[in-house]
């Protein structure tokens, strides 16, 4: 990975973002690429989707970032509870091995979105790494409204792709090889 890339997915609920980032970096592992970030998951119960949680590309972690409980906390989004101090626990223990200054790194982050944006140590993180040299593939709410997504659009070098379920497989074939020039 010489070229650095900075590139941010987007496109409707349910389109395949999270599928996406997911086979690139089991693909990229593969081939030996060090990768830093993380997934977000839903996790259901039956048919019923009960939550969220966030969980480290390299599997050494993970955590709920949000889910429906009987009580409300501080930080919501609908009905889903958002865990603001444990999710930053997982981002000093999913990133404490990760230099900024090492630019030979991958950083997948899914997704960079209304629960995450809670965390202040997330918008910092978030802005540090795309202001550094490395790589980055990142997903990002389509319909979000916050002063990061704004940075990040007006950024010179970002690239943004519209995932639906017809541009999958070409979107993902063209950052794979991008990412491998």
């Amino acid at each position: 990975m010489s070229k650095r890339l900075k590139i941010l997915i987007t496109g409707p609920p349910r389109c395949g973002k999270t599928t996406f980032v997911s086979q690139i970096s089991i693909q990229l592992k593969k081939m030996n690429i060090k990768i830093f970030g993380f997934i977000t998951t839903e996790v259901k119960k039956g048919q019923k989707r009960i939550g969220f949680r966030a969980i480290d590309i390299n599997l050494k972690n993970e955590c709920w970032l949000s889910r429906k409980l009987n009580k409300k906390t501080k930080f919501m989004v609908g009905n889903y509870n958002v865990f603001v101090d444990e999710f930053e626990q997982f981002l000093e223990k999913c990133f404490e091995s990760f230099s900024i200054n090492n630019s030979n790194n991958l950083i997948i982050i899914d997704e960079i979105g209304k629960m995450e944006l809670y965390s202040k140590k997330f918008i910092s993180l978030i802005s540090e790494i795309f202001k550094s040299n490395n790589s980055i593939l990142a997903t990002i709410g389509q319909k979000l409204r916050h002063p990061i997504k704004e940075m990040l659009l007006q950024m010179k070098d970002i690239k943004l792709y519209n995932l639906n379920r017809n541009n999958f497989d070409e979107i993902k074939s063209d950052l794979i090889q991008m990412l491998l020039e």
